[in-house]
């Protein structure tokens, strides 16, 4: 049975210098990077503007499921928005937004979102079974989106950059589909925060139907965006969740029976966890069964370098 974590939404840890799993402790240790350096300095090191990747800093839940009749939202959303700042702050959760290149005219972007693992952003690495596909998303030029328009407009964990600053570009991120973006987390004993019995499943929170608007800062040094998901019941009655953080002291720490059998101590059902979220009707028909919306702005960093995946 595997074990997983729980994205709190949202690797194998490593340690500081590396991934478990590379047995020099060097392979993803990437040299650091100032985010304030020089454009043209920062391009003839990393080689030009992409490949990129970026780690979420911030994430806010807007939206989980339909508002309650009081118009306020589940108070999950508000746990969730509490504990996912905790674990970003303290590695246990890296969402990841690659951007790997983009075409000869300009127009389109190589995109990915996944999950990483790594003790600071220099050691990061990409958890292999939430590695997601790569997908071409198109990209405006100059066009700004997310940052500042000025202080009475700036969503929530979007960038707060200056009205006058100016963009990269906009990207209009819309992941097919027939794929699911793996939201996985773990703790610094490598106990993660969300499991499955299925062996063929990642032990990570799927989210399907999944859009975004990204904007690019324009020295391509940060990104801010929204992101819109579903999360399907059906997902759901198949992961047992750490919420905060599994009581579990290693991998081997495990519950021996009960639903969640084999998962870290501490898991409960997630359906449990999630008990009374009112299902959308969107997401209801995308998925042809029972779903809930989730909508969240963000903003991330680029990382010093592209991580691999992790043991890779």
């Amino acid at each position: 049975m595997k074990r997983l974590f729980a994205a709190s939404v949202l690797a194998l840890v490593t340690s500081s210098l590396g991934c478990a799993g590379d047995p020099d402790e060097s392979k993803n240790r990437f040299p650091q990077w100032d985010a304030q350096l020089d454009a043209a300095v920062r391009d003839a090191f990393m080689g030009g503007a992409f490949p990129a990747a970026y780690r979420f800093e911030c994430i806010n839940i807007n939206k989980l499921g339909e508002p309650l009749p009081s118009g306020k939202p589940p108070f999950q959303a508000e746990v969730l928005n509490r504990l996912w700042l905790t674990d970003i702050t303290d590695h246990k959760l890296n969402i990841l937004i690659g951007i790997e290149s983009l075409d000869d005219t300009g127009s389109k972007a190589q995109v990915y979102i996944g999950s990483g693992v790594g003790l600071d952003d220099a050691s990061q690495c990409r958890e292999p079974t939430t590695d997601g596909t790569r997908f071409e998303a198109p990209i405006a030029i100059g066009e700004k989106r997310y940052l500042a328009d000025g202080a009475d407009t700036v969503p929530a964990c979007t960038l707060d950059a200056g009205a006058d600053d100016k963009a990269f570009g906009t990207v209009a991120v819309d992941v097919p589909s027939t794929d699911a973006i793996y939201i996985y987390a773990q703790n610094d004993k490598n106990v993660t925060f969300n499991c499955t019995a299925d062996p063929e499943l990642p032990d990570a929170v799927p989210l399907r139907y999944v859009s975004a608007v990204v904007t690019v800062t324009e020295d391509t040094g940060a990104l801010a965006g929204e992101l819109t998901a579903c999360l399907t019941k059906a997902d759901i009655l198949t992961l047992c969740s750490c919420i905060g953080d599994c009581t579990a002291e290693s991998v081997d720490d495990v519950l021996m029976t009960g639903g969640c059998a084999g998962c870290p101590r501490g898991s409960a059902p997630l359906t449990a966890q999630l008990s009374g979220l009112r299902a959308s009707p969107r997401c209801n028909e995308l998925a042809g069964g029972e779903a809930y919306e989730l909508k969240a702005t963000f903003h991330a960093r680029r990382l010093p370098g592209t991580p691999e995946v992790c043991g890779g």
